[in-house]
């Protein structure tokens, strides 16, 4: 894979992705304000560790950490929201989705050298 084909995968996924957490987020209208305050502090921190899978110096670290936290979040995120079946329902398998994308990106990554050549 190229460094241009690598960069195009990975913003192509953060975008895809980004534009499907913005409909999954979409359903947290019935929460109260703390509540929905929690629930995007999860969000962020889940979706910046996300990003560091793809560009961070410890990736696999990341990686490990992304999957542990969205095996759990609905425990993770279920006792701290004062209505524990406010989380979103999508939002633990879009998550789990786009690490699975990412991962597959950086494997694919891993092909042979990165060339400099420019894409044909």
């Amino acid at each position: 894979m190229t460094p241009g084909e690598y960069r195009a995968n990975v913003d192509g996924l953060n975008l895809f992705f980004g534009a499907v957490l913005g409909v999954v987020m979409a359903t947290t209208d019935r929460l109260g304000a703390r509540d929905f305050a929690v629930t995007l502090i999860v969000t962020a921190t889940l979706v910046v560790t996300l990003l560091y899978v793809s560009s961070g110096r410890h990736r696999f670290a990341y990686a490990l950490f992304a999957a542990a936290v969205l095996a759990f979040l609905p425990r993770i995120l279920g006792p701290l929201l004062a209505d524990p079946a406010g989380m979103p329902p999508h939002l633990q398998p879009t998550l789990l989705v786009w690490l699975g994308f990412i991962v597959l990106v950086e494997l694919g990554a891993l092909d042979g050298p990165a060339t400099d050549q420019p894409d044909a």
